[in-house]
């Protein structure tokens, strides 16, 4: 990022008298994610059936007709905004993760998308990172790696099935695979073009992350845990 980028959109829509609004913004399905744009425009997503997206330009209290991302796709998190250049960057997979992934984005504050060429590398172990319920990612601001791309993921284990599917959590007997899978995370030093999966997050069980810069450039990586051996 260039010393004089603007990195966040202007504050006023989203500033004044505290309150607590309910209003949906889609209906069916699961896997909501949020972000706000560098225009200061919420952009939330959604969609199990395909991706999806709506938008509010005035802090949440009104909301555009809803926006297709990629259909059929999946959307189930990961949503994140290169604050370099404030395209909007979304993840969409094939069906219920695990799943292939593909990259989306959009270059004019959420109201189009269109599908890139992108390389997503396993990690050190071979495997392959998954988006799934995984909060929104974030554009470094400190240190050495200031601009980089870091979003949380996680990897499922499970058994090779004949059929080359897996046995996951939820199936069968996948429940005993709870304490085997993990939450690490995806960056990117290219804006997005190229994904690299990091170690493992140190506590095995987890999954549903979330990711924050600190002011002093430290990284501050939360997962929930399912299973504790």
């Amino acid at each position: 990022l260039q010393p004089s980028s603007r990195v966040e959109g202007s504050l006023k829509p989203h500033l004044g008298e505290a309150k607590f609004d309910l209003q949906p913004v889609f209906s069916g399905e699961r896997f909501g994610n949020v972000v706000v744009s560098m225009e200061g425009t919420i952009i939330a997503t959604w969609g199990t059936s395909h991706g999806r997206a709506r938008r509010s330009e005035d802090g949440g209290q009104t909301w555009g007709p809803e926006i297709v991302i990629a259909k059929p796709g999946f959307q189930p998190g990961g949503l994140t905004v290169n604050e370099a250049n404030g395209d909007i960057i979304a993840f969409v997979e094939d069906r219920h993760p695990p799943a292939p992934i593909h990259v989306y984005v959009s270059s004019d504050d959420g109201k189009s998308w269109n599908k890139i060429e992108t390389n997503i590398k396993p990690d050190s172990r071979g495997n392959a990172p998954s988006m799934h319920m995984n909060e929104h990612g974030i554009t470094l601001r400190h240190g050495k790696h200031k601009g980089r791309l870091l979003m949380p993921s996680q990897v499922f284990v499970g058994s090779m099935n004949k059929d080359g599917s897996r046995t996951y959590l939820n199936k069968g007997q996948g429940r005993k695979y709870f304490g085997k899978r993990y939450s690490n995370a995806l960056y990117s030093d290219d804006g997005g073009k190229t994904w690299r999966t990091s170690e493992p997050f140190p506590a095995f069980g987890t999954g549903e992350a979330t990711v924050a810069e600190l002011s002093d450039g430290t990284v501050y990586y939360n997962s929930r845990r399912h299973w504790a051996e």
